[in-house]
């Protein structure tokens, strides 16, 4: 077994040190700039100064995003549970292509009867109807002061 010497210490006249032990000497790294001083003060104080005005942005950005979710079923297209987007989702046979409207386009595309359309149908007039709501819902807060 060979005997090996510690590694040298800050206070080695040996500088083939890492820069890790010569940042552990001098004590932890400084604070980022954004976090001390001038700048962190002042973000603090308009986050502080405008809560409500942030209060107001987290409740529109949740109606934006509740937009989108009405846009969805819930019980997932006819071609996989996973694809719940009305909007827009990959293509019922190779996966790939992009299918805008595939509630509509796979009984067209796979020539299902005309009861299976209709169905559809419903379940499109319905989304739309319901982000209709949420359009007006996200409108009047917009216009809110």
């Amino acid at each position: 077994m060979r005997n090996r010497s510690p590694p040298p210490g800050p206070d080695s006249e040996n500088t083939g040190g890492s820069n890790q032990n010569r940042r552990r000497a001098r004590g932890p790294p400084p604070r980022p700039r954004e976090q001390s001083g001038w700048a962190g003060r002042k973000r603090r104080r308009l986050i502080v100064g405008r809560s409500s005005t942030w209060l107001a942005f987290v409740a529109v950005n949740e109606t934006l995003l509740s937009l989108e979710q009405a846009f969805q079923y819930a019980d997932g297209l006819q071609f996989g549970d996973q694809y719940r987007s009305l909007y827009a989702s990959p293509n019922s046979f190779n996966g790939y292509a992009a299918w805008m409207l595939p509630g509509l386009r796979h009984p067209v595309e796979t020539d299902a009867s005309a009861d299976t359309l209709a169905r559809w149908t419903d379940v499109y007039r319905d989304a739309i109807v319901r982000l209709a709501e949420r359009v007006r819902t996200a409108m009047t807060q917009l216009q809110r002061p």
